[in-house]
């Protein structure tokens, strides 16, 4: 019998390389220009999502949350300090889980909702 963590969309190393290639560069020639806040929120975390499918699971997501607050804050200005982050760590993790998971068995499909929350919270302050 498998773990919870079997539907969880992973690559495989040997299409690792080329998948991040191809992530940063849509995102690269991604505009933000004109998009609401909800549609950056949004975005970003699409963005983050796939990320974090490409890293081990504890030390990846410390390593993502360094890399989020350097390229949150160069093309946006926005200065996030590591507190959000590290109070609400075991969130940050679970929404990553849920952004990428899938269990047809249960009734559980991708949902990025949890993960659009956290960045309304990070990035533009909401409750």
């Amino acid at each position: 019998m498998g773990t919870e963590w079997d539907s969880v969309s992973y690559l495989n190393w040997e299409d690792l390389r080329r998948a991040i290639d191809y992530d940063l560069e849509q995102e690269r020639n991604f505009s933000y220009a004109g998009l609401s806040a909800d549609e950056i929120v949004a975005h970003i975390a699409r963005f983050v999502s796939g990320l974090w499918r490409f890293m081990l699971l504890e030390k990846g997501i410390r390593v993502l949350q360094l890399f989020l607050r350097f390229y949150i804050y160069v093309p946006f200005g926005f200065d996030v300090s590591n507190n959000l982050f590290a109070d609400h760590s075991w969130y940050f993790r679970n929404a990553l889980v849920r952004a990428n998971y899938k269990n047809a068995q249960k009734g559980i499909d991708y949902t990025p909702i949890y993960l659009e929350r956290f960045f309304r919270i990070l990035l533009l302050g909401d409750q």
